[in-house]
C-alpha cells in the first residue's frame, strides 16, 4: 500500500494527515469553526473555555460536515477523494514518481546538494548525517516512501 493508497482508505487516516500537515494558511476546518460557533457566540471575546473546543483545530469534525465533504470532493460530486474512480486517476498519475523518485532523489542530493562540494562539505558523516535529516528533499523522499 502505498502512502496516498494508506491516506485515502479512509476518514480518519485523511484527518490524520491533515492533523500532520502545518501550513500558516488559515485551515478549512479552522473557517468552518469560526462560521458556525464564534459567528453566533454570546461572548465579546473568547471565554477561557469555549463550550465548542472539542471541535477547535479539528480535521475530522469538519470532514464529517457538508462543506468538508464537498471540498475534497469536486464540487459535492461523487468523485471526490473517498472514490475509487478519483484514487485509480492519480494512482495512474502518480506510479511512475513512486517508482523513479528514489533514483531522482538521489541523483539530487549527490549532484545538486551545496553541501555535498566545497566549502560547504561536513567534516564528518555525521555532520553529513544531520544537514540530510533537515533537508526538505528527505521529507520528500518519506512522504513518497522511499
Amino acid at each position: 500500500m502505498n502512502n496516498y493508497e494508506k491516506y485515502t482508505s479512509s476518514p480518519e487516516m485523511m484527518e490524520k494527515l491533515l492533523k500532520e500537515v502545518s501550513t500558516k494558511a488559515e485551515k478549512p476546518w479552522e473557517i468552518a469553526f469560526n462560521r458556525i460557533f464564534c459567528h453566533e457566540c454570546e461572548h465579546d471575546t473568547c471565554p477561557d473555555v469555549c463550550p465548542h473546543e472539542e471541535y477547535r483545530d479539528n480535521p475530522g469534525w469538519w470532514l464529517g460536515l457538508e462543506a468538508g465533504i464537498c471540498m475534497l470532493t469536486k464540487k459535492g460530486e461523487k468523485i471526490g477523494w473517498y472514490s475509487q474512480y478519483k484514487k485509480e486517476d492519480l494512482v495512474n498519475k502518480l506510479s511512475p514518481i513512486e517508482h523513479e523518485a528514489e533514483e531522482i532523489l538521489e541523483q539530487i542530493c549527490e549532484k545538486r546538494c551545496a553541501f555535498r562540494r566545497p566549502p560547504l562539505l561536513p567534516e564528518s558523516q555525521e555532520d553529513m548525517d544531520a544537514i540530510c535529516e533537515d533537508c526538505p528533499m528527505n521529507r520528500l523522499a518519506q512522504l513518497i516512501g522511499v
